[in-house]
């Protein structure tokens, strides 16, 4: 979150960041003021790390994920991955501007 607060408040030019952990931040913390400006190129896997003596848990959550339908699996990336545009009037150029009528 410090690296992400400091591009926002122009400490710092850019920042690499998970993009699930970015932007539920940003959204978290309602920053305005950053968008994605580049990919990574690198291909992030993501894992569960179980113990060998619990097969029966690695099973559990192996057809626990395999069950959860796309079309769900979509919403769950769409609530968390969140690179639409802002609209203008929640921006804090906005905002400040509104302030001064």
């Amino acid at each position: 979150m410090e690296a992400i607060q400091a591009v926002a408040f122009g400490e710092v030019d850019a920042t690499i960041q998970d993009l699930a952990l970015a932007s539920y931040h940003i959204e978290q913390n309602k920053i305005t003021n950053l968008r994605l400006a580049g990919d990574f190129k690198r291909p992030l896997d993501l894992h569960f790390a179980i113990r060998k003596d619990a097969p029966l848990l690695k099973s559990i959550l192996e057809k626990g994920i395999n069950a959860i339908p796309d079309a769900e699996k979509d919403t769950l990336y769409n609530k968390w991955i969140r690179l639409g545009k802002i609209p203008f009037y929640e921006t804090k150029k906005f905002l400040c501007t509104s302030c001064q009528l």
